[in-house]
């Protein structure tokens, strides 16, 4: 299979771009757009009031028309932050809205990976067998003055995906 690499500084929300730009056919699918109650470990990630909602979508990233990765994100915004499907599906992040809309700039993102495999739903998501093996990244997404505000749980066909990073050695 041909190995997808997701670079650790690409811009968050662009892996759609980067992949397009690599001249691959992507295509991208987004549902389940609303404001929703998240579940208790999003919110404590995301420090958030009992009471809060957040925006929530789902978002299908295929290259070839076979499912790549599947992210569920949750993000911290404004009420007056509704953008349409449409837009979340045209090549434009909800990150980039969010800075272009509000201001809202990220300025990092904590990242976790861990190896898994596909439960039911994922396998169904994939469109791959119950057991492949997959990557999950779990991401913290940080604003300017070190607020939390977005969470994403991302699964991912392992065989075609590569997640490489730097680290800094400053200190070591």
């Amino acid at each position: 299979g041909r190995r997808i690499d997701r670079s650790a500084d690409t811009r968050a929300g662009a892996l759609f771009q980067q992949l397009t730009a690599q001249g691959l056919n992507t295509s991208t699918t987004v549902g389940q757009l609303a404001r929703i109650l998240p579940p208790p470990h999003v919110q404590k990630k995301l420090g958030l009031e009992v009471n809060e909602s957040v925006l929530h979508f789902v978002r299908l990233i295929s290259v070839d028309n076979i499912p790549l990765t599947h992210s569920s994100i949750y993000l911290r915004t404004p009420v007056e932050f509704a953008p349409d499907i449409s837009e979340l599906q045209g090549g434009i992040s909800a990150f980039e809205l969010l800075e272009r809309d509000f201001g809202i700039k990220l300025v990092e993102s904590e990242n976790e990976a861990w190896a898994t495999t596909a439960s039911t739903q994922q396998a169904e998501r994939l469109q791959v067998s119950v057991g492949t093996p997959l990557l999950a990244i779990e991401t913290v997404f940080i604003t300017k003055g070190g607020a939390p505000t977005g969470f994403r749980f991302a699964i991912h066909r392992s065989e075609e995906f590569k997640y490489h990073f730097t680290t800094n050695s400053q200190g070591i």
